[in-house]
């Protein structure tokens, strides 16, 4: 019995950890959060999302999200992960794809040339290798 108990508890410690680290996922740590670069940064990026008509997150949200290297968003910006990511959008199946929504790609651009601008040229064939000759999304 108690064997059960500790072996049960270790399953739910070991799921619990999992869960969290799940969580933190595509975080930075908070001291690169916190940084003075990480709030220029996350002021830039504010800026240019007003500029192209998008909604603009709290600085203490984007500085969490990116910090001072983008993250995620520039570590895989223009590769295969990028490419499902936008082609697959809300789909799980690799063979259905959907149309680029137009703000879903004016973000990451923003994003991308805010954190890492060597990567967007990456990024714009990705986005035009994807894009179709009709638009579909206003």
């Amino acid at each position: 019995m108690d064997r059960t108990r500790t072996i049960r508890g270790l399953l739910a410690a070991a799921t619990l950890g999992i869960i969290l680290a799940g969580c933190s996922a595509g975080t930075v740590p908070p001291d690169t959060a916190k940084s003075a670069e990480a709030q220029r940064l996350a002021t830039t990026l504010q800026s240019a999302l007003a500029t192209a008509g998008l909604p603009q997150p709290d600085v203490s949200v984007l500085t969490v999200l990116y910090g001072t290297d983008g993250s995620v968003s520039c570590a895989n910006a223009g590769d295969t992960t990028h490419v499902d990511g936008l082609a697959l959008f809300g789909s799980p199946s690799h063979g259905r794809r959907v149309p680029l929504d137009p703000k879903v790609v004016a973000y990451d651009e923003a994003v991308i040339l805010t954190y890492c601008p060597d990567k967007l040229p990456a990024f714009q064939k990705t986005v035009a290798d994807q894009t179709t000759p009709v638009q579909t999304i206003p």
